[in-house]
């Protein structure tokens, strides 16, 4: 597959390879489709937490919300996600 990037992005990716963190434009744009996908199974694991509480019921406050959520993220990118 081929894809085009212009405008910005192609300067930003001429940058990220220029600057020695990537080898190429390709790398670059892998990286940046492994943190979309590490977002998505991020959002939908935090979906499920939330559907799993609506269905058991109870009342938190949004801090109480918040700290619940918050804990769950070190979670998860502790174990890479």
């Amino acid at each position: 597959m081929q894809v085009s990037v212009t405008g910005p992005w192609a300067g930003f990716i001429d940058e990220a390879v220029a600057s020695g963190e990537f080898d190429s434009p390709d790398a670059v744009v892998a990286a940046g489709l492994s943190l979309l996908k590490s977002r998505e199974a991020r959002l939908t694991e935090l979906r499920r937490i939330v559907d799993d509480a609506l269905a058991e019921g109870g009342e938190l406050s949004e801090e109480e919300v918040d700290a619940v959520l918050a804990e769950r993220i070190r979670e998860l990118q502790a174990s890479g996600l």
